[in-house]
């Protein structure tokens, strides 16, 4: 199935994220792809195991499983990819605390580009989900001028979606490219909370906070998670952690659970976190007038790319997966325990074992 014909203004945005030397432009931003053999860092490899579950997983959802199947035959346009996959974040979130706002730009003024370097695209995620400020306290609320904008406050998943049709604008390589953009804002955001902790002289709540951001690119029938990591303000690190396949019933039910692992991890212990910063902050005099602190640059969404930039080769995604196997034991840590969380449904899985990831 073909893709409805979009507007010229989204078709410009795309030309930038879609241009063959785009992860260059990237790269100079101080954003990068993990090569293949690359093995994540430490802090992605903690945050995994805490996180992340153990296979094999229980199937469920076999309805949607032959749906994704005819996607797969006759090709889909990005708004059924859309359908397909809202239901799969939103029937997961506790509204009360987080929002799954969608196709919204974020704020330019946090995209992290480097003075003097050639400007990414600013994000505008399909799917992102972080949390609602109305969930904090009145107290700080008001912080919120200063430290995140966006709809959605603190984002720690960000989803981009393609459509796999004739006439689609790009595929998983663009979506990619989208993602390590987007979750690169989001840890900007973050690293501007930590270092407004650390000039408050709030040490042991800035280094609480865990710099890892989770992304998925989706085509309808395939999807790929990548968690993007900050070793230091204007550095940031993707690693591909593992592809899935939704037209199988196992490789869906999968995927359903890592989404619903990292929704508990991003509800409960890294919602946590961040209500004690921003209280402690508040604590400390801060208030929403304060001064922000400075940003890297600005942005500007639809800048077209140089056709004479040179055509070097990109940093490559990795082609391993994060499966268990006897092999990679000794390579990984031991996991820490981790508390099963309440499911928010019937039909999801019960807690599932944490997992060791691979080295590769």
């Amino acid at each position: 199935m073909a893709d409805s014909p979009l507007p010229t203004s989204v078709r410009a945005a795309n030309d930038g994220v879609r241009h063959r030397n785009y992860r260059e432009r990237l790269q100079s931003n101080g954003i990068r792809m993990l090569r293949a053999h690359g093995k994540p860092p430490q802090p992605i490899q903690a945050i995994l195991l805490d996180v992340l579950p153990v296979e094999p997983i229980a199937i469920t959802g076999r309805a949607e499983v032959t749906a994704t199947r005819g996607l797969a035959i006759s090709g889909a346009d990005e708004t059924q990819v859309k359908r397909l996959f809202e239901p799969m974040i939103s029937d997961r979130i506790d509204t009360s605390r987080l929002k799954a706002p969608s196709n919204t730009p974020l704020d330019p003024l946090r995209v992290p580009n480097r003075h003097g370097q050639r400007r990414i695209v600013t994000p505008k995620p399909d799917i992102y989900l972080g949390y609602d400020h109305e969930h904090f306290e009145d107290g700080v609320q008001g912080l919120f001028k200063n430290v995140d904008t966006n709809v959605a406050k603190l984002a720690f998943l960000n989803v981009e979606l393609k459509g796999d049709g004739e006439t689609s604008l790009g595929g998983l390589w663009v979506a990619t490219n989208q993602c390590m953009g987007g979750a690169s804002t989001f840890l900007n955001i973050l690293n501007k909370l930590q270092s407004t902790l650390l000039e408050h002289h709030l040490v042991e709540e800035a280094n609480a906070f865990e710099p890892v951001i989770f992304s998925i690119a989706s085509n309808g029938t395939e999807a790929r998670l990548f968690a993007t990591y900050s070793q230091s303000e204007g550095d940031f690190t993707t690693y591909f952690v593992r592809g899935f396949l939704l037209y199988d019933a196992l490789s869906r039910a999968t995927l359903d659970v890592y989404i619903q692992c990292i929704v508990d991890w991003g509800t409960n212990k890294r919602l946590q976190t961040i209500e004690s910063a921003l209280q402690a902050l508040h604590q400390s005099g801060v208030r929403g007038d304060s001064p922000a602190p400075p940003t890297i640059s600005g942005n500007e969404e639809n800048e077209d790319l140089d056709n004479s930039e040179t055509n070097q080769s990109y940093i490559g995604m990795s082609a391993c997966s994060m499966t268990h196997s006897h092999a990679d034991e000794d390579m990984a840590p031991e996991p820490r325990q981790r508390q099963s969380k309440k499911r928010t449904a019937e039909t999801q899985p019960s807690p599932p074992k944490r997992r060791k990831p691979t080295g590769a």
